[in-house]
């Protein structure tokens, strides 16, 4: 998976760690204590989810429970230290600055923002931080947003939840796709992350604007 990442093309990005607007497709982890894996940090145990269990039934079965990102996040990074590791390996110059005090946000579960001069690895800190993510999670299969099966936030989800109940199917989403990253440019805005009322489909759908089906993700 780190191999993959340094293959990406760098440049100027806007690279912000915003937890809560992201909590729509980042916002549960696996609990379950029977599952666990060590991943590519020697010493380090993630919890891993059972790539057998294929609907919402499964889960509830093995009581799975949703996790706030900033406390997946928080729970893991505690691992690294517990074990002496560190999650930022390559990042050189910053062991008694920058990454202490990113320790520390992630501890307090605080928004992050990453400021400074081009060069600086401010792409790349934000890159290792998928490190700090589980594996894998539970989504909802066919939703538009990776809806959390216990709490999910489209309509689309809600509506195939509602006709398939503990039947509903759950696809697996790794780490590497819960991330990404948009070119800096003046005019980027907020619907340009998250999205935005679509003209369009309301006046297709013929639904008024207020409408979450409208919403353009």
């Amino acid at each position: 998976m780190l191999e993959n990442l340094q293959r990406l093309t760098t440049g100027e990005h806007i690279t912000a760690v915003l937890p809560d607007l992201a909590t729509f497709c980042l916002k549960i982890t696996f609990v379950t204590e029977e599952n666990e894996y060590t991943n590519f940090y020697e010493g380090i145990t993630f919890r891993m989810i059972n790539t057998d269990i294929k609907t919402i039934g499964e889960l509830k079965k093995i009581g799975y429970k949703s996790k706030p990102i900033k406390d997946e996040l928080r729970d893991n990074l505690i691992k690294f230290l517990k074990e002496n590791k560190n999650p930022f390996e390559g990042i050189i110059g910053f062991e008694d600055t920058v990454i202490p005090d990113l320790q520390t946000a992630i501890l307090s579960r605080h928004d992050i923002l990453f400021l400074g001069l081009r060069g600086q690895a401010k792409t790349k800190i934000a890159r290792l931080m998928i490190n700090l993510l589980d594996e894998y999670i539970p989504t909802v299969d066919g939703s538009e947003l990776n809806d959390d099966p216990f709490n999910p936030l489209s309509v689309i989800a809600k509506e195939i939840i509602k006709r398939e109940g503990d039947n509903t199917k759950i696809s697996l989403i790794h780490r590497s796709e819960r991330y990404t990253e948009k070119l800096a440019t003046p005019d980027v805005s907020v619907a340009d992350l998250i999205g935005d009322v679509d003209p369009i489909k309301a006046a297709a759908l013929k639904l008024p604007y207020s409408d979450e089906r409208v919403i353009h993700f």
